[in-house]
């Protein structure tokens, strides 16, 4: 061991071989290196940022990755929403979850030359640093339950008008009402203290009907990409809805107390 000592406190660190450490990095290593695109990273953000934390089923409090449909798929959720994001780059052959922390970490890594996985580890190589950061055992939730795999409504917004409104209505509530009804188009916040409409020619809502009410930041995050169209899937007004930016796929938990 090696000993840090200051004057009330000494410690013993651990000291591992560097073989000991490098057959750790190779066990049953994944040979195909995972790379993000500009568009994947920046969405990569988002859905590390809503990882639980302490939840008591310890395998949510980490970010998922798995190969469905031979797509690397990315999956993140806090138990009120579901984020998820569709890599058609890259393809994996198992499953692995990274700790909340480490995920975090992953975003501020700059220049990532790829990422490599085994059973236990997750390699990071970045410039001249090599990172190894120890993956949660555990299988995660079948979280696909979740996902509507069919919508009545697929409503599509311009970003600007849609964050516009969204932010507009954010001055006073936090809490986001849709109503589309024949040609009034319209977002009402409504909460017990507050009401009011939003109106905006350029939302364009289409003549079927909906309603939708549901917490604006997870609207609000769930946008964050300018360069696409926003499509919001809705069924009943009781259900999960989706909202997806082009990359990122939002499921959400509607409010619905709300008249």
């Amino acid at each position: 061991n090696n000993q840090v000592k200051s004057e009330k406190i000494a410690l013993n660190l651990g000291v591992y071989p560097d073989l000991e450490h490098y057959d750790i990095m190779i066990d049953n290593l994944n040979a195909t290196p995972l790379f993000m695109n500009d568009e994947i990273k920046n969405n990569f953000k988002t859905i590390v940022k809503i990882v639980d934390k302490n939840n008591p089923k310890f395998e949510l409090n980490g970010l998922l990755m798995e190969n469905i449909d031979n797509k690397l798929t990315y999956v993140a959720t806090d138990t009120r929403r579901l984020c998820y994001i569709e890599d058609n780059d890259n393809t994996h052959d198992d499953f692995e979850i990274i700790p909340n922390k480490h995920g975090l970490e992953l975003v501020d890594f700059e220049n990532v030359d790829y990422m490599l996985t085994s059973d236990t580890h997750l390699i990071v190589k970045e410039k001249n640093i090599t990172h190894t950061i120890k993956l949660i055992n555990g299988k995660y939730p079948q979280y696909r339950r979740i996902i509507p795999t069919s919508l009545n409504v697929n409503q599509v917004f311009k970003y600007d008008t849609l964050l516009n409104a969204f932010k507009e209505c954010n001055k006073f509530t936090n809490i986001v009402q849709f109503k589309s009804e024949k040609s009034i188009n319209f977002i009402e916040d409504e909460t017990q203290n507050i009401s009011g409409e939003f109106t905006d020619k350029n939302l364009n809502f289409d003549k079927k009907y909906f309603e939708l009410a549901f917490d604006i930041k997870y609207g609000i995050e769930a946008l964050n990409n300018k360069n696409s169209d926003i499509v919001i899937g809705v069924n009943e007004a009781n259900l999960p809805f989706t909202i997806n930016n082009g990359v990122l796929n939002t499921v959400i938990m509607p409010i619905i107390a709300i008249k």
